[in-house]
């Protein structure tokens, strides 16, 4: 039987439609006008060639209200606070529960703000971008496209996925034309140079989009229900900048239930949950390219459509954190599944691209490069200035350019976190042989890293690198200590992570002295306690971690000095369990020849070198590779390397480091701690004055900056620099410091 079109005409008696060159693709881009018809009419389009301006990048991230929060509550009764929403309104909480939340000031009802204007680009066209999956490449339709100036040339056929023919018969309206961005038709697939251009500019394309519409398919597995759950819900929450919860005003279920609270269960049947796990499953929410779409349009004017069914973005957004802190939710899948969409939705442009890389390496792409070209839209200018989009290019080396890009621009080591390093019984990389050890490959996700944020091991320092055609990585750091022993016992599953630290058989080692100062206890507390980043002591204003005194003294109680196999019910916080499922899972024990103890990673083995790097927070395990280079192993947890004591000494009594909140709200700021006159402090106490020619200037985030950061300006060159110049290369030298060049291979 001959192929038909989606008019019915054969398709033997309509020319293949033939795309016009764009006359200039860095600027111009194509859009389509979807004509009307009924949902069963044949697809007709027509595609018109526009020029696109650029967007400015400084309205990606919100700028913060901290200092409008600030004057605002000095307004307000002593029971009243304001907070800043995720989609930045204002909102108004009374200490009461009972009492309702509001959008308006609680004593002065004239009292308003200066409103903030979304930012235009004259000159942009109007249209809407598509958001959706392409779907099987085997499964197509043909539809009719004209070119839209010249009406009277004759219309050709062009084949487009089952899935993406679906979304535009439901896009389509009865009786006006809608104009449309589709990736898979405004850009000509089969011309790659004309691609490579394209994919540059998909932050312009989204972020100028009139409204982004996010197509997750038919109406099928009582989808319609699951929505209308979602939008009940989203009425009943709203969720702060720094994502604290609280009820949305106008909630219905205020009072006993209180929706919005962790501890408020959701009065949902089986049909309603099956309802919304099998929409969470739906293949939009497993691809790479969404976190830039969604992010990239503007918020208020993003929406989602199954069927015909549509929610807008920041409802659907609100429901699903809410959903993904329940105390009870009906099953482990379900838990994994919401916790897997939430990364999307609490998704802040504020973010460090080093953490956006590592939260997405497990989004699905057809072509494995589009795991960076697929972030492009989240980056600066100036880094994408970096980045050459290259389908030619295979993906090992589109990754290692990458890597060198970042490393480059933000000064930190940060892609080291990535690498999946070396296997313990040979010098080959678990990966794959086509790159270095110190590239990570993308296409394999590694295992859940250990989150070296937080032991601050090289301090406020830049990392100093020099890379060597095709494979060599030159880095600076320190020589901080050779592994003795490592304990082959490794966890599969968090409670038998449990099992396995008492399987370490380190009772008898509890109140040996640990180097630099207590116990060996106390060592282990803090490793486990991710170098402290979950107790109270390293993060003073989280009240829900405890303290490192109740971490001591769980480990002596329970961990290690129990009886018999560890129970579910003793673990009692939920930390320790996040803690075990980090830090033991995949990972194992190790003893330096200076007695120090640490988690690395499940390649490493005795012999291996323990380095301190600059512009990276965490000792890292090398091997030695022969000819003065080495092998990447992986990042390291080590209780006495960390807060620059490997470059700097320990800290004074009564010091400590503590780690706050960013003007977004993120854990990225180190402050030093004074137990003993209670005052915080911004220079590390083992470092001189900063020298009269510097001065620190705001650390307002912007798209440039690294993970942490502090920002200092030279007041006689003008220079501005995003480390501490007391912790250059030259300042540690001149402190005594002996730096050592690794070749990394």
């Amino acid at each position: 039987m001959a192929t038909q079109t989606a008019t019915g005409e054969p398709s033997a008696s309509i020319p293949d439609f033939g795309y016009r060159s764009l006359a200039d693709p860095s600027h111009d881009i194509r859009i389509l006008h979807l004509l009307p018809g009924d949902s069963e009419d044949s697809i007709q389009i027509q595609i018109e060639h526009v020029y696109l301006p650029s967007y400015n990048e400084k309205d990606l991230i919100m700028p913060s209200q901290k200092a409008t929060l600030e004057r605002v509550q000095k307004t307000l009764p002593a029971d009243w606070t304001v907070h800043e929403t995720i989609e930045g309104r204002l909102i108004y909480n009374n200490d009461d529960p009972l009492v309702d939340t509001s959008w308006e000031h609680p004593t002065d009802p004239n009292f308003q703000l200066p409103e903030v204007e979304t930012p235009s680009v004259p000159g942009a066209p109007v249209y809407e971008a598509l958001s959706y999956t392409w779907g099987s490449a085997t499964e197509t339709d043909l539809i009719l496209v004209q070119h839209h100036s010249d009406a009277t040339s004759t219309r050709g056929k062009l084949s487009v996925t089952q899935n993406l023919a679906t979304a535009l018969r439901h896009l389509r309206r009865p009786l006006h034309t809608r104009t449309l961005w589709i990736d898979a038709i405004c850009i000509n697939q089969q011309d790659e140079a004309e691609r490579n251009k394209q994919v540059h500019r998909m932050t312009d394309i989204y972020r100028l989009a009139n409204r982004l519409v996010v197509w997750l398919g038919p109406e099928a597995d009582n989808s319609k229900h699951a929505l209308s759950t979602l939008h009940y819900l989203s009425e009943q929450v709203d969720i702060t900048r720094t994502m604290h919860q609280i009820s949305r005003p106008g909630s219905i279920q205020r009072g006993t239930m209180n929706w919005y609270a962790l501890k408020g269960d959701l009065p949902y049947d089986q049909k309603t949950w099956q309802a919304l796990q099998a929409l969470f499953y739906r293949e939009w929410f497993t691809r790479v390219w969404i976190l830039q779409e969604i992010t990239l349009a503007h918020s208020s004017r993003a929406e989602v459509q199954c069927g015909n069914d549509v929610l807008p973005w920041p409802a659907m957004r609100r429901a699903i954190i809410c959903l993904s802190t329940k105390n009870t939710l009906p099953s482990a899948e379900f838990r994994d599944r919401v916790g897997h969409v939430r990364r999307l939705a609490e998704y802040n442009p504020a973010y460090p691209l080093s953490r956006v890389v590592r939260y997405f390496d497990d989004r699905q792409c057809s072509n494995p490069s589009d795991r960076v070209y697929g972030l492009l839209g989240l980056m600066s200018a100036s880094l994408r200035a970096r980045i050459r989009v290259d389908y030619a290019l295979p993906p090992a080396e589109v990754y290692k350019l990458f890597a060198l890009a970042q490393m480059d621009h933000f000064g930190r080591l940060d892609p080291l976190v990535g690498c999946s390093g070396l296997s313990d019984d040979d010098d080959t990389s678990t990966t794959t042989a086509d790159m270095p050890t110190w590239v990570p490959d993308l296409r394999t996700p590694p295992f859940r890293p250990l989150s070296r944020r937080g032991q601050f091991s090289s301090g406020m320092s830049r990392s100093v690198t020099h890379y060597i055609s095709p494979n060599v990585l030159q880095v600076r750091g320190v020589h901080a200590g050779e592994v003795a022993t490592v304990r082959d016992e490794m966890a599969e599953t968090i409670m038998q992570g449990l099992q396995v630290v008492r399987k370490w058989q380190l009772r008898d080692m509890m109140d040996n002295p640990y180097p630099g100062g207590g116990t060996f206890l106390q060592g282990l507390a803090w490793t486990l306690s991710r170098c402290g980043m979950i107790t109270r002591n390293r993060v003073p204003w989280n009240f829900h971690y405890q303290t490192i005194e109740e971490w001591t003294k769980y480990c002596r109680d329970t961990i290690i000095g129990g009886e018999g196999p560890i129970e579910g019910n003793e673990v009692v916080n939920t930390y320790i369990i996040d803690a075990v499922s980090i830090f033991i899972f995949q990972r194992k024990l190790f003893f330096t020849r200076d007695g120090l103890v640490g988690l690395g990673p499940k390649g490493m083995r005795s012999g291996d070198t323990i380095a301190v790097l600059l512009g990276f927070d965490a000792p890292v395990v090398l091997r030695d590779a022969g000819d003065g280079k080495y092998h990447f192993v992986g990042e390291s947890m080590v209780w006495g390397l960390h807060d620059a004591t490997a470059l700097l000494g320990p800290l004074p009594p009564g010091w400590s480091v503590q780690v706050m909140l960013d003007q977004n709200g993120h854990q990225n700021v180190y402050r030093y701690f004074n137990s003993n006159t209670n005052h915080t402090a911004d220079d590390d106490p083992r470092l001189d004055p900063l020298p009269s020619e510097w001065e620190r200037v705001s650390n307002d985030r912007t798209l440039d900056d690294p993970d942490y950061f502090d920002r200092f300006r030279n007041k006689t060159t003008g220079e501005v620099v995003n480390f501490d110049p007391r912790m250059s290369v030259e300042a540690l030298r001149q402190r005594g410091v002996a730096l050592t060049t690794f070749a990394l291979v």
